[in-house]
């Protein structure tokens, strides 16, 4: 009894942790547009959400009430090789914007959509047509429109995330982030955003006293009965 106490115990401080994590929204930038004429099968990454961004400026997809759009004055590609996403489903595919000095965007839904907190923003950026006509990137967050500048340096990258950063939400504002090129070559590509919700480490800590709490309860209880057990 007082290890199935404690191991629920112990299940419970997993799940408290694994749930404070939450929520974390998987964006994949997703288009069907080969180019003006040609056209290829919408391709998602396996466990992300597809933004289906074939139409292009305000395209959008909702997740928990959360309406996830795109600004993109240019539309969107996908880059296929041997008709499949070259590289790959999730940087394959992007929002693009190929004026001087324009920015491609990913807005977090309306004013006040994101929860109070620290947020973790993982991003990519990538296109393999033109790899190297891409650097350097500037990517950055937007509050109520007004911008951020996170980095002027971003390298893009076809696996792992260009960049990753963290912003404070108020609970009230409107956020997005975007990027803009930041060399002569006029080229803003977005592939995927993943935006995790970071709880604060008090939360963390409350979760796992009361799950203890719980354990050291239920073997209280088993030491009573022991000792009234005839």
């Amino acid at each position: 009894m007082i290890r199935i106490s404690m191991y629920l115990a112990l299940c419970l401080a997993a799940f408290a942790s694994r749930s404070v994590a939450a929520p974390i929204y998987q964006i994949d930038i997703d288009s069907t547009t080969v180019n003006a004429t040609t056209t290829a099968p919408l391709a998602t990454e396996p466990g992300w959400t597809s933004l289906d961004a074939t139409a292009g400026n305000g395209s959008g997809v909702t997740i928990d009430g959360i309406t996830f759009s795109v600004g993109s004055v240019d539309g969107s590609r996908i880059r296929v090789a041997s008709g499949l996403p070259n590289p790959n489903a999730l940087t394959g595919d992007f929002i693009f914007d190929d004026g001087a000095n324009q920015a491609v965007i990913l807005f977090f839904g309306a004013a006040g959509s994101l929860q109070a907190g620290m947020w973790q923003v993982d991003l990519w950026t990538y296109d393999s047509l033109v790899p190297t006509g891409l650097d350097p990137q500037i990517v950055g967050y937007r509050t109520n429109g007004a911008e951020t500048i996170v980095s002027t340096s971003v390298l893009n990258d076809p696996v792992n995330p260009a960049i990753s950063f963290m912003f404070a939400s108020d609970g009230a504002s409107a956020y997005d982030v975007f990027v803009r090129d930041g060399s002569t070559f006029d080229r803003s590509r977005l592939n995927a955003v993943r935006l995790t919700y970071i709880p604060e480490p008090s939360t963390v800590v409350l979760l796992f006293v009361g799950a203890g709490c719980l354990g050291l309860t239920q073997y209280r209880r088993f030491r009573r009965r022991f000792a009234q057990a005839p």
